[in-house]
């Protein structure tokens, strides 16, 4: 054999074996790994523009400690970002701001999974839509877990202040406080929470400014001015905090399979605190609050105030389904009426029995709530329509 040609088969016998024995990562462009606290400050960093994690895996390989640093929230994060199960420590969030947590913002698109995160989100300033790990979530947010302290103003949460896209399989643990939308998994959520846990304590201390001796006033006048002023702010206190829930906040979305076990509120304060929501106008299920609940009204072990939620089917089968239905009741409208002798005169379009026709008087109250009148002129034109007729009476409501 040439001589050659034995040199390039011993070659590529070569790159065969290396490759068959070593892996090859075709999306290691596209995949970050951090493994220090240098790669991760780096990271977060990159992560000024949206386009830059857009499509890629970010792996972390090891604990990290942010403790004694000066760390500016990761601005945003549409990849993916692998936990690992490691834990992110000694994160500390003092700075003027809202949409803040380790993550200020998770893309649609973007997911944050297996992740353990553990410090203080307290800022100061508008501090809205705060979070433990995502100020505001647009993607999925699964496995995370946050263990600490975080405070705002409105729409707080542990893991996520609000929520647009998916948190599953998470949990929380320590303390959450704010006065608006304070959840211990979310403060608000406008998307799907499954699965989640929490065990921190939402709300549960009330700073109340105490009276000194010296302020006291012997003025009569003065007195009863400050008097009116500290029932004004009472009431006001009261007002401000407002819908608390072991789990979420507020939700207009989905909550499902949710456990809460950190006391929620502070006993004769706040409107809307419940052990799971504290108001919810979505859809919640398999829910389970394990521990005290306290406020000033509308407050309840699984939901505070839960508002009505209408689920209408328009497709095109269904409305086929309910002109059926109504043509069937219509039918035996019809039947009924012509067993029990009410027959129908074709020139009048009215049912009569023995010669007299079949008229109902409805008669509404002026100023009731019960009936009214557009609602009073859809019955008689239903019931015209099987031959019955009606006449529409009006009265004055009696004032007592």
């Amino acid at each position: 054999m040439h001589k050659g040609l034995k040199k390039g088969i011993a070659v590529l016998a070569a790159v065969v074996l290396f490759c068959g024995s070593t892996p090859v990562d075709i999306y290691a462009a596209n995949t970050v790994t951090i493994s220090t606290r240098k790669d991760f400050l780096r990271f977060a960093k990159n992560c000024t523009l949206d386009s830059w994690s857009a499509g890629k895996t970010v792996v972390l390989t090891a604990d990290i400690d942010l403790g004694r640093v000066n760390f500016s929230p990761i601005p945003i994060f549409g990849g993916t970002f692998e936990g690992n199960g490691h834990t992110i420590s000694g994160l500390n969030l003092e700075q003027d701001g809202s949409q803040l947590g380790l993550f200020r913002y998770v893309a649609e698109g973007g997911v944050v999974k297996n992740l353990k995160v553990e410090g203080n989100v307290t800022p100061g300033g508008s501090r809205s839509s705060i979070g433990g790990i995502v100020g505001e979530n647009n993607g999925t947010i699964t496995g995370c877990s946050f263990d600490g302290t975080v405070e705002g103003k409105d729409t707080v949460g542990g893991v996520v202040g609000k929520n647009k896209g998916e948190v599953r399989e998470c949990s929380a643990s320590g303390e959450i406080h704010g006065e608006l939308s304070v959840g211990g998994i979310a403060g608000e959520n406008n998307g799907f929470l499954a699965e989640c846990r929490n065990e921190a304590d939402v709300n549960t201390e009330y700073e109340e400014k105490k009276q000194e001796l010296s302020d006291i006033d012997t003025d009569a006048a003065a007195i009863l001015e400050k008097y009116r002023i500290s029932k004004e702010n009472t009431e006001r206190s009261n007002l401000t905090y407002t819908d608390i829930g072991g789990v979420v906040g507020f939700s207009d979305g989905v909550v499902q399979g949710c456990d809460n076990y950190g006391e929620v509120g502070y006993p004769h304060v706040g409107y809307n605190i419940g052990g799971v929501a504290g108001r919810q106008s979505g859809y919640l299920l398999g829910c389970d609050n394990n521990a005290a609940v306290h406020g000033r009204k509308d407050i309840g072990g699984i939901v505070g105030q839960a508002e009505p939620y209408l689920w209408l089917n328009t497709s095109a089968d269904r409305l086929d389904e309910v002109r059926d239905n109504l043509d069937i009741l219509h039918d035996m409208a019809n039947q009924l009426l012509d067993e029990a002798g009410w027959l129908m005169n074709e020139s009048t379009g009215i049912r009569e029995k023995d010669g007299e026709p079949l008229s109902l008087l409805l008669t509404l109250e002026t100023g009731s709530t019960s009936v009214s009148m557009p609602t009073a002129e859809v019955i008689k034109s239903q019931l015209a329509e099987v031959g019955i007729d009606i006449t529409i009476y009006g009265t004055e409501q009696m004032q007592w």
